[in-house]
């Protein structure tokens, strides 16, 4: 009777080191295309683009990170252009199938005076119920000939509803060990750091 205690306590204690614990050192494989590298379960894959990265794995967990130079939204202030831009994404993300609740919009610490992230949390309905987290960062970077361009970086996290708890850590370990090496960000502005 005593092996199978053991067993049994052997067994809740692995389970609950998988479910708490995420992707462990043991388990996770360096992954690496072109312009990026990460680190994360060795069954997961990824999609490489010069401005962004797609991470796919168990449990419909996803990580996709881009980033690019825009035309800054208009607006009679700074403030009114960061304003419009985050609205006209929020309002794209709802017509999309995304059911999100908006934190404010902030200024993050060590970046430049006019740089401002909004992050946004919710469910996704489309293709089964997907629970997850987008972060949206916006910039302006320059004028050229009246023009003034700015500078959007998007990152969104996100899995079945069900499994988002679980796959939330796993995930985060894969964009803490993000390493991007190409073209284009501004400089300061690395894409993978969060």
């Amino acid at each position: 009777m005593k092996p199978l205690l053991v067993r049994v306590a052997v067994a809740v204690v692995a389970t609950a080191s998988l479910v708490l614990g995420g992707t462990s050192s043991a388990s996770a494989s360096t992954h690496t295309g072109p312009n990026w590298s990460w680190s994360g379960p060795a069954s997961w894959d990824a999609s490489y683009g010069t401005y962004g990265i797609t991470v796919l794995g168990d449990q419909g967990a996803t990580l996709d990170l881009g980033f690019s130079s825009t035309l800054c939204a208009s607006g009679a202030t700074w403030e009114k252009s960061v304003d419009r831009y985050f609205k006209g994404l929020r309002q794209s993300l709802k017509r999309s199938g995304w059911d999100l609740t908006a934190g404010r919009i902030t200024h993050p610490r060590g970046y430049s005076p006019t740089y401002r992230r909004q992050v946004l949390e919710g469910t996704f309905s489309k293709r089964g119920l997907r629970r997850g987290q987008i972060v949206l960062d916006y910039d302006f970077t320059t004028n050229v000939d009246g023009l003034n361009y700015c500078y959007q970086r998007s990152l969104a996290k996100y899995a079945k509803a069900r499994s988002w708890n679980s796959m939330k850590r796993t995930l985060n370990q894969v964009q803490n060990s993000l390493a991007y090496s190409g073209p284009g960000a501004p400089g300061g502005q690395d894409p993978a750091d969060f």
